[in-house]
């Protein structure tokens, strides 16, 4: 999955962006919308080195969440990834640990300390991410034998014929396996790619246009 606007929106206005190198409360240096690889003291940058380096930041970050392998929505991927770009790896991977969907939302507001101490910015960091993790998510799924009504997620499908199960959305990706006509589908999340509509299920993709609501 990739970080949608909303997430992109949410780790600017948190992170905000410094064109000058400086130390954060954590003491490590730091650039840009919150960059720190390689950051020296004296530094400064342009708005537009700025924006790249966050568009490579946020791969590294979406690639830690993926890897997680967990069933999230849109909103909830984004969570963890403004969450993961604050937090980092590690602690990614602590919150994550024995811990179901539900749970994973609630303990984002226990990282809100630095060097031990209780920051007002971070309260007010996990505060927005636990929002955003719960938002309430709608979708549609397109008519093809089914309802066009909207549907929060997560919700069941069944297969209309033989489906393509595939790595990603999109008909030029890798196909895992191929759901016989009627398996029931859980879908997660939801995305647009190639104009079709696609379903996710943990780390399995498909068209949507081939399933109808049960």
């Amino acid at each position: 999955m990739k970080t949608s606007q909303n997430g992109i929106n949410l780790i600017k206005k948190f992170e905000g962006v410094r064109l000058n190198a400086y130390k954060c409360p954590a003491g490590v240096w730091t650039i840009g919308y919150g960059h720190t690889a390689g950051v020296r003291q004296g530094q400064r940058i342009t708005q537009e080195k700025a924006e790249e380096l966050l568009k490579n930041d946020l791969i590294v970050y979406e690639n830690y969440v993926n890897a997680t392998k967990l069933p999230l929505a849109q909103n909830q991927f984004d969570a963890l990834v403004c969450f993961t770009y604050n937090c980092g790896k590690g602690s990614l991977q602590t919150l994550v640990r024995n811990r179901n969907i539900k749970q994973i939302g609630e303990a984002l507001l226990l990282y809100n300390k630095a060097n031990g101490k209780v920051l007002e910015g971070l309260v007010a960091r996990r505060k927005a991410e636990r929002e955003l993790f719960f938002k309430s998510v709608t979708t549609a799924v397109p008519q093809n034998n089914t309802t066009n009504d909207a549907k929060k997620l997560p919700y069941d499908v069944k297969t209309i014929c033989d489906l393509n199960i595939r790595t990603a959305a999109g008909v030029s990706n890798p196909i895992i396996r191929v759901a016989k006509k009627g398996e029931i589908l859980k879908v997660w999340a939801t995305c647009t790619t190639d104009g079709l509509p696609w379903g996710k299920n943990g780390n399995e993709w498909y068209c949507l246009k081939y399933c109808k609501m049960v």
